[in-house]
Protein backbone atom coordinates (compact mmCIF):
# COMPACT_ATOMS: atom_id res chain seq x y z
CA UNK A 1 0.00 0.00 0.00
CA UNK A 2 1.53 3.08 -0.83
CA UNK A 3 2.14 5.63 2.37
CA UNK A 4 1.69 9.13 2.55
CA UNK A 5 5.39 9.95 2.46
CA UNK A 6 5.39 7.92 -1.08
CA UNK A 7 4.41 10.17 -4.24
CA UNK A 8 1.22 8.51 -5.36
CA UNK A 9 1.68 9.76 -8.72
CA UNK A 10 4.50 7.16 -9.21
CA UNK A 11 2.08 4.55 -8.36
CA UNK A 12 3.46 1.35 -10.95
CA UNK A 13 0.10 2.20 -12.73
CA UNK A 14 0.19 5.46 -13.74
CA UNK A 15 3.68 5.10 -14.42
CA UNK A 16 3.04 2.73 -17.01
CA UNK A 17 0.51 4.30 -18.39
CA UNK A 18 2.26 7.29 -18.95
CA UNK A 19 4.93 5.37 -20.21
CA UNK A 20 2.71 3.90 -23.03
CA UNK A 21 1.00 7.61 -23.52
CA UNK A 22 4.11 8.92 -24.31
CA UNK A 23 5.51 6.67 -26.97
CA UNK A 24 4.83 7.09 -30.20
CA UNK A 25 2.42 4.70 -31.58
CA UNK A 26 -0.01 4.68 -34.27
CA UNK A 27 -1.44 1.44 -33.48
CA UNK A 28 -5.16 0.87 -32.86
CA UNK A 29 -6.50 0.99 -29.60
CA UNK A 30 -10.25 1.21 -29.95
CA UNK A 31 -12.58 -0.25 -32.21
CA UNK A 32 -16.16 -0.42 -31.84
CA UNK A 33 -18.36 -2.11 -34.16
CA UNK A 34 -22.28 -2.92 -34.31
CA UNK A 35 -22.33 -4.94 -37.44
CA UNK A 36 -24.82 -1.90 -39.00
CA UNK A 37 -22.76 1.05 -38.70
CA UNK A 38 -19.27 1.59 -39.65
CA UNK A 39 -16.81 0.40 -37.60
CA UNK A 40 -15.06 3.35 -35.99
CA UNK A 41 -11.55 2.89 -34.77
CA UNK A 42 -9.22 5.36 -32.55
CA UNK A 43 -5.02 5.19 -32.40
CA UNK A 44 -3.10 5.49 -29.49
CA UNK A 45 -1.94 9.08 -31.18
CA UNK A 46 -5.90 10.04 -30.65
CA UNK A 47 -6.61 8.51 -27.60
CA UNK A 48 -3.27 10.74 -26.28
CA UNK A 49 -4.49 13.93 -27.66
CA UNK A 50 -8.42 13.29 -25.63
CA UNK A 51 -6.61 12.46 -22.77
CA UNK A 52 -4.24 15.47 -22.76
CA UNK A 53 -7.57 17.84 -22.84
CA UNK A 54 -9.22 15.97 -19.74
CA UNK A 55 -6.11 16.39 -17.69
CA UNK A 56 -5.65 20.03 -18.71
CA UNK A 57 -9.49 20.47 -16.77
CA UNK A 58 -8.74 18.34 -14.07
CA UNK A 59 -5.45 20.70 -13.21
CA UNK A 60 -7.63 23.42 -13.65
CA UNK A 61 -10.52 22.10 -11.12
CA UNK A 62 -8.01 20.65 -8.81
CA UNK A 63 -6.31 22.94 -7.79
CA UNK A 64 -9.64 23.97 -6.15
CA UNK A 65 -11.00 20.74 -5.10
CA UNK A 66 -9.14 18.41 -3.52
CA UNK A 67 -9.64 14.74 -3.42
CA UNK A 68 -12.69 14.77 -6.06
CA UNK A 69 -14.74 12.67 -7.44
CA UNK A 70 -16.53 12.93 -10.93
CA UNK A 71 -19.32 11.37 -12.40
CA UNK A 72 -19.01 10.70 -16.33
CA UNK A 73 -21.73 10.99 -18.10
CA UNK A 74 -25.63 12.02 -16.70
CA UNK A 75 -26.80 10.95 -20.32
CA UNK A 76 -23.70 8.34 -20.88
CA UNK A 77 -25.56 5.60 -23.61
CA UNK A 78 -24.06 2.39 -24.48
CA UNK A 79 -25.38 2.28 -27.65
CA UNK A 80 -23.65 5.68 -28.77
CA UNK A 81 -20.56 5.03 -30.19
CA UNK A 82 -19.25 8.49 -29.78
CA UNK A 83 -20.00 7.77 -25.92
CA UNK A 84 -18.49 4.34 -25.65
CA UNK A 85 -15.41 6.22 -27.53
CA UNK A 86 -14.76 9.36 -25.35
CA UNK A 87 -15.52 7.33 -22.06
CA UNK A 88 -11.96 5.44 -22.30
CA UNK A 89 -9.77 7.82 -23.03
CA UNK A 90 -11.31 10.08 -19.71
CA UNK A 91 -11.29 7.06 -17.44
CA UNK A 92 -7.60 7.07 -18.42
CA UNK A 93 -7.13 10.88 -17.62
CA UNK A 94 -8.93 10.34 -14.29
CA UNK A 95 -6.89 7.21 -13.22
CA UNK A 96 -3.88 9.59 -13.71
CA UNK A 97 -4.23 12.25 -11.16
CA UNK A 98 -3.84 10.88 -7.64
CA UNK A 99 -6.75 13.26 -6.16
CA UNK A 100 -9.01 12.28 -8.81
CA UNK A 101 -11.34 9.14 -8.78
CA UNK A 102 -15.12 8.32 -11.39
CA UNK A 103 -18.16 6.99 -11.45
CA UNK A 104 -19.78 5.83 -14.32
CA UNK A 105 -24.01 5.71 -14.70
CA UNK A 106 -26.16 4.80 -17.21
CA UNK A 107 -28.75 6.94 -18.89
CA UNK A 108 -31.81 8.17 -16.47
CA UNK A 109 -29.57 6.87 -13.19
CA UNK A 110 -29.23 9.02 -9.77
CA UNK A 111 -25.57 8.56 -8.79
CA UNK A 112 -25.58 7.47 -4.82
CA UNK A 113 -21.73 8.39 -4.52
CA UNK A 114 -21.51 12.22 -3.69
CA UNK A 115 -19.49 13.88 -6.24
CA UNK A 116 -18.02 17.40 -7.20
CA UNK A 117 -17.98 17.29 -10.85
CA UNK A 118 -19.92 16.12 -14.01
CA UNK A 119 -17.68 15.18 -17.35
CA UNK A 120 -19.69 15.93 -20.12
CA UNK A 121 -19.28 13.11 -22.54
CA UNK A 122 -20.33 14.51 -25.31
CA UNK A 123 -18.06 17.29 -24.99
CA UNK A 124 -15.35 15.97 -22.83
CA UNK A 125 -15.73 18.91 -20.84
CA UNK A 126 -16.50 19.17 -16.66
CA UNK A 127 -19.07 21.03 -15.53
CA UNK A 128 -19.56 22.19 -11.50
CA UNK A 129 -22.35 19.85 -9.49
CA UNK A 130 -23.90 22.02 -6.95
CA UNK A 131 -24.47 21.44 -3.23
CA UNK A 132 -21.87 18.26 -3.92
CA UNK A 133 -19.22 16.65 -1.02
CA UNK A 134 -15.83 15.50 -1.57
CA UNK A 135 -15.60 11.66 -1.61
CA UNK A 136 -12.11 10.53 -1.90
CA UNK A 137 -11.37 11.11 1.93
CA UNK A 138 -7.61 10.91 1.52
CA UNK A 139 -7.59 7.68 -0.21
CA UNK A 140 -6.37 7.74 -3.55
CA UNK A 141 -9.11 5.71 -5.11
CA UNK A 142 -9.38 4.55 -8.66
CA UNK A 143 -13.26 4.72 -9.26
CA UNK A 144 -16.53 3.90 -7.29
CA UNK A 145 -19.57 1.19 -8.79
CA UNK A 146 -22.83 0.58 -7.74
CA UNK A 147 -23.75 -2.76 -7.04
CA UNK A 148 -26.76 -4.74 -6.13
CA UNK A 149 -26.33 -5.38 -2.40
CA UNK A 150 -26.47 -9.04 -2.46
CA UNK A 151 -22.98 -9.89 -1.44
CA UNK A 152 -22.20 -8.87 2.41
CA UNK A 153 -24.01 -6.10 4.43
CA UNK A 154 -25.38 -3.54 2.83
CA UNK A 155 -27.82 -0.52 3.82
CA UNK A 156 -31.80 -0.98 3.83
CA UNK A 157 -32.63 2.19 2.92
CA UNK A 158 -30.71 2.51 -0.37
CA UNK A 159 -32.51 2.42 -3.54
CA UNK A 160 -32.70 -0.48 -5.97
CA UNK A 161 -33.05 -2.89 -3.66
CA UNK A 162 -30.63 -2.05 -0.92
CA UNK A 163 -27.20 -1.70 -3.55
CA UNK A 164 -24.57 0.07 -2.06
CA UNK A 165 -21.14 2.02 -3.55
CA UNK A 166 -17.55 0.47 -3.47
CA UNK A 167 -14.70 2.67 -3.68
CA UNK A 168 -11.43 0.73 -5.35
CA UNK A 169 -8.45 2.19 -4.70
CA UNK A 170 -5.33 1.90 -7.42
CA UNK A 171 -3.44 -0.80 -5.24
CA UNK A 172 -6.52 -2.88 -5.09
CA UNK A 173 -7.29 -3.21 -8.83
CA UNK A 174 -3.09 -3.58 -10.03
CA UNK A 175 -2.58 -7.27 -9.33
CA UNK A 176 -5.69 -8.18 -11.69
CA UNK A 177 -3.75 -6.49 -14.32
CA UNK A 178 -0.19 -7.72 -13.87
CA UNK A 179 -1.48 -11.23 -13.43
CA UNK A 180 -3.60 -10.74 -16.60
CA UNK A 181 -0.82 -9.23 -18.88
CA UNK A 182 1.93 -12.36 -17.41
CA UNK A 183 -0.52 -14.71 -17.56
CA UNK A 184 -2.51 -14.71 -20.69
CA UNK A 185 0.89 -12.56 -22.51
CA UNK A 186 -1.24 -9.56 -23.74
CA UNK A 187 0.88 -7.57 -26.24
CA UNK A 188 0.53 -5.53 -29.22
CA UNK A 189 -0.39 -7.91 -31.03
CA UNK A 190 -3.58 -9.00 -28.77
CA UNK A 191 -7.07 -7.78 -29.33
CA UNK A 192 -9.14 -7.58 -26.16
CA UNK A 193 -13.19 -7.79 -26.03
CA UNK A 194 -14.77 -5.78 -23.66
CA UNK A 195 -17.97 -8.22 -22.89
CA UNK A 196 -18.99 -5.96 -19.98
CA UNK A 197 -20.73 -2.32 -19.72
CA UNK A 198 -19.09 0.80 -18.36
CA UNK A 199 -20.85 0.79 -15.45
CA UNK A 200 -19.57 -2.89 -14.48
CA UNK A 201 -15.45 -3.18 -12.80
CA UNK A 202 -14.46 -5.67 -15.16
CA UNK A 203 -14.93 -3.03 -18.09
CA UNK A 204 -12.20 -0.48 -15.97
CA UNK A 205 -10.10 -3.92 -15.50
CA UNK A 206 -10.43 -4.23 -19.84
CA UNK A 207 -9.17 -0.89 -20.63
CA UNK A 208 -6.29 -0.19 -18.05
CA UNK A 209 -4.93 -3.78 -19.15
CA UNK A 210 -5.29 -3.05 -22.64
CA UNK A 211 -3.20 0.48 -22.35
CA UNK A 212 -0.80 -1.31 -20.35
CA UNK A 213 -0.43 -4.02 -22.59
CA UNK A 214 -0.49 -1.99 -26.04
CA UNK A 215 -3.02 -4.25 -26.63
CA UNK A 216 -6.21 -3.52 -29.11
CA UNK A 217 -9.65 -3.03 -27.26
CA UNK A 218 -13.23 -4.07 -29.30
CA UNK A 219 -16.33 -2.71 -27.77
CA UNK A 220 -20.08 -3.45 -29.71
CA UNK A 221 -23.33 -2.21 -28.65
CA UNK A 222 -25.91 -4.17 -26.00
CA UNK A 223 -27.95 -4.96 -28.63
CA UNK A 224 -25.12 -6.83 -30.63
CA UNK A 225 -24.59 -8.67 -27.30
CA UNK A 226 -27.35 -9.76 -26.46
CA UNK A 227 -29.36 -10.83 -29.16
CA UNK A 228 -28.51 -14.69 -30.37
CA UNK A 229 -27.50 -15.90 -33.50
CA UNK A 230 -23.89 -15.19 -35.25
CA UNK A 231 -23.78 -11.48 -35.22
CA UNK A 232 -21.08 -11.93 -32.12
CA UNK A 233 -19.51 -14.95 -32.58
CA UNK A 234 -18.91 -12.80 -37.12
CA UNK A 235 -17.52 -9.83 -35.49
CA UNK A 236 -15.52 -11.28 -32.95
CA UNK A 237 -13.80 -13.28 -35.58
CA UNK A 238 -13.50 -10.35 -37.91
CA UNK A 239 -11.50 -8.44 -35.54
CA UNK A 240 -9.39 -10.87 -34.38
CA UNK A 241 -10.34 -11.15 -30.81
CA UNK A 242 -7.65 -13.29 -28.75
CA UNK A 243 -8.79 -12.40 -25.23
CA UNK A 244 -12.38 -11.91 -23.62
CA UNK A 245 -13.98 -12.15 -20.36
CA UNK A 246 -17.93 -12.39 -20.16
CA UNK A 247 -20.76 -14.66 -18.53
CA UNK A 248 -21.58 -17.72 -18.87
CA UNK A 249 -24.97 -16.44 -20.44
CA UNK A 250 -23.41 -14.39 -22.75
CA UNK A 251 -20.92 -17.30 -24.13
CA UNK A 252 -23.99 -19.74 -24.40
CA UNK A 253 -25.43 -16.88 -26.81
CA UNK A 254 -22.42 -17.20 -29.12
CA UNK A 255 -23.71 -19.32 -32.40
CA UNK A 256 -19.91 -20.64 -32.55
CA UNK A 257 -16.55 -20.07 -30.91
CA UNK A 258 -14.67 -17.91 -32.90
CA UNK A 259 -11.22 -19.90 -34.26
CA UNK A 260 -9.27 -16.34 -32.91
CA UNK A 261 -9.82 -16.66 -29.27
CA UNK A 262 -7.19 -18.17 -27.35
CA UNK A 263 -8.28 -17.02 -23.77
CA UNK A 264 -12.03 -16.90 -22.30
CA UNK A 265 -12.85 -16.41 -19.14
CA UNK A 266 -16.01 -17.16 -17.69
CA UNK A 267 -17.36 -15.92 -14.63
CA UNK A 268 -20.09 -13.89 -12.56
CA UNK A 269 -22.47 -16.68 -12.79
CA UNK A 270 -22.47 -20.71 -12.56
CA UNK A 271 -19.97 -22.31 -15.31
CA UNK A 272 -21.59 -23.99 -18.39
CA UNK A 273 -22.28 -27.35 -18.30
CA UNK A 274 -20.07 -29.52 -20.70
CA UNK A 275 -22.93 -30.13 -23.08
CA UNK A 276 -23.04 -25.75 -23.48
CA UNK A 277 -19.08 -26.29 -23.86
CA UNK A 278 -19.48 -29.02 -26.65
CA UNK A 279 -22.19 -27.02 -28.11
CA UNK A 280 -19.07 -24.45 -29.32
CA UNK A 281 -15.83 -25.96 -28.66
CA UNK A 282 -15.58 -29.81 -29.94
CA UNK A 283 -14.49 -32.41 -27.29
CA UNK A 284 -12.46 -34.33 -29.44
CA UNK A 285 -11.06 -31.92 -31.88
CA UNK A 286 -7.87 -30.30 -31.08
CA UNK A 287 -8.70 -26.91 -29.36
CA UNK A 288 -6.43 -23.79 -29.12
CA UNK A 289 -9.18 -21.67 -27.42
CA UNK A 290 -8.09 -22.07 -23.20
CA UNK A 291 -11.22 -22.03 -21.26
CA UNK A 292 -10.86 -20.16 -17.62
CA UNK A 293 -13.57 -20.73 -14.52
CA UNK A 294 -13.13 -16.85 -12.73
CA UNK A 295 -14.31 -15.99 -9.18
CA UNK A 296 -14.99 -12.88 -7.71
CA UNK A 297 -16.85 -9.97 -6.03
CA UNK A 298 -16.66 -6.49 -6.54
CA UNK A 299 -15.81 -5.73 -2.98
CA UNK A 300 -12.68 -6.91 -3.13
CA UNK A 301 -11.93 -5.16 -6.83
CA UNK A 302 -12.87 -7.77 -9.88
CA UNK A 303 -11.44 -10.95 -9.52
CA UNK A 304 -9.97 -13.24 -6.47
CA UNK A 305 -9.63 -16.56 -8.23
CA UNK A 306 -9.00 -18.21 -11.52
CA UNK A 307 -8.57 -21.90 -12.89
CA UNK A 308 -8.30 -23.28 -16.47
CA UNK A 309 -10.43 -25.85 -17.47
CA UNK A 310 -8.17 -28.99 -18.53
CA UNK A 311 -11.15 -31.17 -18.93
CA UNK A 312 -14.23 -30.10 -21.05
CA UNK A 313 -16.03 -33.44 -20.44
CA UNK A 314 -16.42 -32.78 -16.40
CA UNK A 315 -19.53 -31.26 -14.99
CA UNK A 316 -17.80 -30.54 -11.67
CA UNK A 317 -15.10 -27.55 -12.41
CA UNK A 318 -13.27 -26.02 -9.24
CA UNK A 319 -13.42 -21.96 -9.06
CA UNK A 320 -10.12 -22.47 -7.40
CA UNK A 321 -7.63 -24.87 -6.80
CA UNK A 322 -4.56 -24.36 -4.52
CA UNK A 323 -2.54 -26.58 -7.57
CA UNK A 324 -3.14 -24.27 -9.82
CA UNK A 325 0.13 -22.21 -11.09
CA UNK A 326 -2.54 -19.29 -12.06
CA UNK A 327 -3.60 -18.23 -8.49
CA UNK A 328 -4.59 -14.53 -8.44
CA UNK A 329 -2.27 -12.51 -6.32
CA UNK A 330 -2.65 -10.66 -2.90
CA UNK A 331 -5.79 -13.19 -2.57
CA UNK A 332 -6.56 -15.99 0.08
CA UNK A 333 -9.64 -17.98 -0.54
CA UNK A 334 -11.54 -20.44 1.38
CA UNK A 335 -14.84 -21.96 2.86
CA UNK A 336 -16.05 -21.25 6.61
CA UNK A 337 -17.24 -23.87 8.83
CA UNK A 338 -20.58 -23.51 7.33
CA UNK A 339 -19.21 -24.10 3.57
CA UNK A 340 -19.85 -20.62 3.20
CA UNK A 341 -16.89 -19.53 0.48
CA UNK A 342 -14.56 -16.78 1.96
CA UNK A 343 -12.27 -13.95 0.36
CA UNK A 344 -9.32 -12.43 2.31
CA UNK A 345 -7.23 -9.76 0.97
CA UNK A 346 -5.10 -6.82 2.72
CA UNK A 347 -3.85 -5.26 0.10
CA UNK A 348 -7.14 -5.37 -2.34
CA UNK A 349 -9.73 -4.78 0.44
CA UNK A 350 -12.18 -2.21 -1.28
CA UNK A 351 -13.78 0.59 1.08
CA UNK A 352 -17.79 0.56 1.90
CA UNK A 353 -20.33 1.15 4.78
CA UNK A 354 -17.57 3.65 6.16
CA UNK A 355 -14.63 0.74 6.21
CA UNK A 356 -12.32 -1.29 4.54
CA UNK A 357 -12.78 -4.91 4.45
CA UNK A 358 -10.36 -7.52 4.56
CA UNK A 359 -12.86 -10.15 5.36
CA UNK A 360 -15.87 -10.65 3.16
CA UNK A 361 -18.42 -13.61 3.60
CA UNK A 362 -19.62 -14.06 -0.28
CA UNK A 363 -23.02 -15.28 0.41
CA UNK A 364 -21.83 -18.28 -2.12
CA UNK A 365 -22.18 -22.08 -1.11
CA UNK A 366 -19.17 -23.93 -1.55
CA UNK A 367 -17.37 -27.40 -1.05
CA UNK A 368 -14.30 -29.23 -1.20
CA UNK A 369 -12.71 -31.86 -3.28
CA UNK A 370 -8.93 -32.11 -2.69
CA UNK A 371 -8.25 -29.02 -2.00
CA UNK A 372 -9.96 -27.68 -4.88
CA UNK A 373 -13.00 -25.24 -4.33
CA UNK A 374 -16.40 -25.86 -6.16
CA UNK A 375 -19.27 -23.43 -6.53
CA UNK A 376 -22.76 -24.69 -5.17
CA UNK A 377 -24.90 -21.69 -5.18
CA UNK A 378 -26.05 -19.09 -3.14
CA UNK A 379 -27.28 -19.15 -0.10
CA UNK A 380 -30.70 -17.28 -0.84
CA UNK A 381 -30.75 -20.21 -3.48
CA UNK A 382 -30.78 -23.04 -1.35
CA UNK A 383 -34.44 -24.48 -1.27
CA UNK A 384 -36.02 -28.14 0.20
CA UNK A 385 -38.24 -29.39 -2.56
CA UNK A 386 -39.33 -33.04 -2.15
CA UNK A 387 -38.30 -33.62 1.11
CA UNK A 388 -34.68 -32.48 -0.16
CA UNK A 389 -32.53 -29.71 0.33
CA UNK A 390 -30.93 -28.47 -2.79
CA UNK A 391 -29.46 -25.27 -4.75
CA UNK A 392 -30.91 -23.84 -7.85
CA UNK A 393 -27.73 -24.06 -9.63
CA UNK A 394 -27.64 -27.64 -9.11
CA UNK A 395 -31.09 -28.01 -10.95
CA UNK A 396 -30.50 -26.13 -13.75
CA UNK A 397 -27.40 -27.49 -14.48
CA UNK A 398 -29.22 -30.65 -14.35
CA UNK A 399 -32.14 -29.93 -17.07
CA UNK A 400 -29.26 -28.01 -19.19
CA UNK A 401 -27.12 -31.62 -19.23
CA UNK A 402 -31.11 -33.07 -20.31
CA UNK A 403 -32.02 -30.42 -22.57
CA UNK A 404 -29.39 -28.45 -25.05
CA UNK A 405 -30.98 -26.33 -27.03
CA UNK A 406 -33.41 -24.44 -24.94
CA UNK A 407 -32.77 -22.10 -22.30
CA UNK A 408 -33.65 -22.69 -18.55
CA UNK A 409 -33.81 -19.94 -16.04
CA UNK A 410 -35.09 -21.31 -12.49
CA UNK A 411 -36.97 -18.95 -9.49
CA UNK A 412 -38.29 -19.75 -6.53
CA UNK A 413 -42.46 -18.03 -5.00
CA UNK A 414 -43.40 -19.96 -2.83
CA UNK A 415 -42.60 -23.16 -4.52
CA UNK A 416 -40.26 -23.92 -7.53
CA UNK A 417 -40.78 -23.07 -11.41
CA UNK A 418 -39.11 -23.04 -14.22
CA UNK A 419 -39.22 -20.87 -17.20
CA UNK A 420 -38.06 -22.72 -20.67
CA UNK A 421 -37.50 -20.10 -24.10
CA UNK A 422 -38.45 -22.23 -27.04
CA UNK A 423 -41.41 -23.21 -29.42
CA UNK A 424 -41.95 -26.45 -27.90
CA UNK A 425 -44.76 -28.81 -26.15
CA UNK A 426 -44.92 -28.60 -22.07
CA UNK A 427 -45.86 -32.67 -22.14
CA UNK A 428 -42.61 -33.30 -24.13
CA UNK A 429 -40.53 -31.62 -22.21
CA UNK A 430 -42.12 -33.48 -19.33
CA UNK A 431 -42.14 -37.16 -20.92
CA UNK A 432 -38.21 -36.29 -21.91
CA UNK A 433 -37.40 -34.99 -18.12
CA UNK A 434 -39.20 -38.26 -16.63
CA UNK A 435 -36.96 -40.37 -18.74
CA UNK A 436 -33.96 -38.90 -18.42
CA UNK A 437 -33.35 -37.24 -15.00
CA UNK A 438 -34.39 -37.69 -11.11
CA UNK A 439 -38.27 -36.58 -9.90
CA UNK A 440 -35.83 -34.72 -7.34
CA UNK A 441 -35.25 -32.10 -10.18
CA UNK A 442 -38.99 -31.82 -10.94
CA UNK A 443 -39.97 -28.13 -10.85
CA UNK A 444 -43.65 -27.38 -9.30
CA UNK A 445 -44.67 -25.48 -12.70
CA UNK A 446 -43.15 -25.87 -16.13
CA UNK A 447 -43.37 -23.05 -18.70
CA UNK A 448 -42.58 -22.24 -21.82
CA UNK A 449 -41.90 -18.67 -23.18
CA UNK A 450 -41.57 -17.43 -26.37
CA UNK A 451 -39.68 -14.07 -25.90
CA UNK A 452 -35.68 -14.46 -25.15
CA UNK A 453 -35.05 -14.50 -21.36
CA UNK A 454 -34.39 -11.20 -20.25
CA UNK A 455 -30.78 -10.58 -19.30
CA UNK A 456 -29.63 -7.59 -17.12
CA UNK A 457 -26.70 -5.09 -18.81
CA UNK A 458 -23.97 -7.50 -17.10
CA UNK A 459 -25.04 -9.92 -19.42
CA UNK A 460 -26.63 -12.73 -16.40
CA UNK A 461 -30.22 -13.61 -16.03
CA UNK A 462 -32.07 -10.81 -15.19
CA UNK A 463 -34.25 -12.16 -12.00
CA UNK A 464 -36.32 -9.94 -11.37
CA UNK A 465 -37.66 -8.82 -14.64
CA UNK A 466 -38.03 -12.92 -15.24
CA UNK A 467 -40.69 -13.38 -12.12
CA UNK A 468 -42.70 -10.20 -13.80
CA UNK A 469 -43.03 -11.75 -16.83
CA UNK A 470 -43.73 -14.96 -15.92
CA UNK A 471 -46.73 -13.96 -12.94
CA UNK A 472 -48.10 -12.15 -15.69
CA UNK A 473 -48.36 -15.42 -18.13
CA UNK A 474 -49.30 -17.15 -15.24
CA UNK A 475 -52.09 -14.72 -14.47
CA UNK A 476 -53.66 -14.42 -18.03
CA UNK A 477 -53.54 -18.40 -18.09
CA UNK A 478 -55.20 -18.23 -14.90
CA UNK A 479 -57.86 -16.02 -16.61
CA UNK A 480 -58.04 -18.46 -19.64
CA UNK A 481 -58.65 -21.31 -16.96
CA UNK A 482 -61.47 -20.04 -15.20
CA UNK A 483 -63.50 -18.60 -18.35
CA UNK A 484 -63.22 -21.98 -19.55
CA UNK A 485 -64.33 -23.50 -16.07
CA UNK A 486 -67.23 -20.66 -15.76
CA UNK A 487 -68.65 -21.82 -19.49
CA UNK A 488 -68.32 -25.49 -18.67
CA UNK A 489 -70.22 -25.36 -15.01
CA UNK A 490 -73.04 -22.26 -16.04
CA UNK A 491 -72.90 -21.90 -20.16
CA UNK A 492 -71.93 -18.34 -19.95
CA UNK A 493 -68.85 -16.41 -21.60
CA UNK A 494 -68.03 -14.29 -18.14
CA UNK A 495 -67.03 -10.80 -18.11
CA UNK A 496 -65.94 -8.01 -15.75
CA UNK A 497 -69.04 -7.97 -13.99
CA UNK A 498 -70.62 -11.59 -13.49
CA UNK A 499 -71.95 -13.25 -11.02
CA UNK A 500 -71.41 -16.93 -10.83
CA UNK A 501 -74.43 -17.79 -8.82
CA UNK A 502 -76.43 -15.54 -11.41
CA UNK A 503 -75.21 -17.31 -14.24
CA UNK A 504 -76.18 -20.49 -13.07
CA UNK A 505 -73.22 -21.90 -10.72
CA UNK A 506 -74.35 -22.84 -7.00
CA UNK A 507 -72.37 -22.08 -4.04
CA UNK A 508 -70.51 -25.57 -3.63
CA UNK A 509 -69.00 -25.62 -6.99
CA UNK A 510 -67.72 -21.83 -6.64
CA UNK A 511 -65.82 -22.90 -3.40
CA UNK A 512 -64.09 -25.53 -5.76
CA UNK A 513 -63.59 -23.10 -8.19
CA UNK A 514 -62.37 -20.33 -6.01
CA UNK A 515 -59.59 -23.29 -5.00
CA UNK A 516 -58.83 -24.35 -8.00
CA UNK A 517 -60.13 -27.74 -7.02
CA UNK A 518 -62.14 -28.10 -11.10
CA UNK A 519 -60.07 -29.72 -13.59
Amino acid sequence: MITKEEDPSQHPLRVLITKVLETENDNVFMKYDDTEQSAKFLCFSDVRKDISNVRAQLKKYIKIHLNTCIIIGLDFNEERPTDIIKIVPAILAISLHPNCSFTVLGKNKSPKVKCTHILDISSLILKSLNSASTVNNGQDFLYHVQTSGTTAPHNDDDDDGGGKVISVTLDALWPNVCDFINFFELNEHSTIFSAAPPSFDPFYLDVITALVSKASLLFTSPVVKMKSGGNLSSLLELHGVTFCQMTPTLFKGLAWCPKSFKHVLLGGEPFPTSQEIHHLISPTKPRQTRIYNIYGLTEMSVWQSLYEIKNINSEKQPIFSPKSNLSLSETEIYLSDKNEICVRSKKRACFYLGKFHELILTGDMGYQIDGDIFFKGRVDDMIKIHGQRMSLTDIEKEWSRVFTSPSFAFFVEKRLYALIHAEVQVDHLWQQARQKMSPRFFPLRLQTFSSPIPKTTNGKIDKKKLKSLVRCQMQEKTEEDLKCHWFRLTGQTPSSGSNFIQDGGDSYTAVLLAEGKIF
